[in-house]
């Protein structure tokens, strides 16, 4: 495009900037862009102040909220968080459901509730959205996932149930850190669009599958029974696939997705093996486990399309 270069004073030119580009990138006046000189071509570039993203969310519009399920109220504000939203007005219904609100938001980082009334309140955001937290909570998320995998495999081996709390606190605090993320790349903090899709559902599958892990103590703490020694060998497999996709991630190999995608289907296999078996515990465990190997497979096929 071509702009008209007017002057200003006896010394000063100026150039007017697109409307659709300041539009875009939010400059008002008084904000700072940036000049670069290259090539002889001169580069600008600049954000300016982000505008607050807001909602109103009236829950006198939902009938018999006071009797609604943690789980729904959860639903209800963990999505306009990962929506972006920076500033939510909750308008109260009669009955006091302010501490509801409270507890769903408890696990929402950098969501404070304030200006509290009996009527309403405003939810806000306080947390440090910048894109370099985004490759630092990606990482924790899996770090985390891969010790709620290695706490229930102790457990199993053991024969003991002594972890599960903790793995209960991990699958809540990785829920807490890919919802982050992904209200990163809704909100477009995180910037590469090209390869921005890709991590979203890739962070929705590791909490599933960190979810797994939570699913098989449940189920033997219920049940009272024991999986065999085949199944515990068949989760140090599962782990190591884990840890494999872990590493391939950090190291952007290709190759190293085929070898992904070759024990997959070694494993799927295998699991066949136990499908079969008379003890209950071992089919739910090895049922939990082949799922957490469709995740990770799936996810090794979206990591390489972050790698090409």
């Amino acid at each position: 495009m071509k702009r008209k270069v007017n002057q200003i004073g006896p010394a000063t030119l100026m150039v007017s900037l697109p409307s659709k580009w300041v539009k875009q990138h939010n400059i008002k006046k008084g904000d700072e862009i940036d000049v670069e000189e290259r090539s002889g071509n001169l580069i600008i570039g600049g954000e300016g102040s982000e505008p607050l993203n807001k909602t109103v969310i009236n829950l006198r519009d939902i009938p018999d909220i006071e009797n609604a399920s943690d789980h729904f109220y959860w639903m209800l504000f963990s999505n306009a968080y990962k929506r972006g939203y920076d500033e939510i007005e909750v308008i109260f219904p009669d009955v006091n459901v302010a501490p509801r609100v409270q507890a769903a938001i408890s696990n929402l980082l950098g969501y404070e509730m304030f200006d509290q009334t009996s009527k309403r309140c405003i939810i806000r955001s306080l947390a440090n959205e910048r894109e370099e937290e985004f490759e630092r909570m990606v990482r924790k998320s899996f770090l985390l996932t891969k010790q709620a995998a290695e706490l229930c495999y102790n457990d199993l081996n053991k024969g003991k149930l002594d972890n599960m709390d903790n793995i209960i606190n991990i699958k809540k605090n990785v829920q807490k850190v890919t919802d982050f993320c992904r209200r990163l790349i809704n909100k477009k903090i995180y910037k590469n669009s090209e390869i921005a899709q890709y991590y979203y559902v890739i962070l929705m599958r590791i909490i599933l599958i960190t979810n797994r892990f939570s699913y098989i103590h449940r189920y033997l703490d219920r049940s009272k029974k024991k999986v065999s020694k085949g199944v515990i060998e068949f989760f140090g497999k599962v782990r190591e696939l884990l840890e494999l996709f872990y590493e391939t991630y950090y190291k952007k190999k290709i190759d190293n997705i085929e070898k992904i995608d070759r024990t997959r289907i070694k494993l799927i296999k295998k699991a066949e093996e136990f499908f079969s078996s008379k003890n209950s515990a071992d089919i739910a465990v090895t049922e939990h486990l082949s799922e957490v190997i469709r995740l990770i497979g799936g996810n090794s096929s979206l990591l390489m399309g972050i790698i090409l």
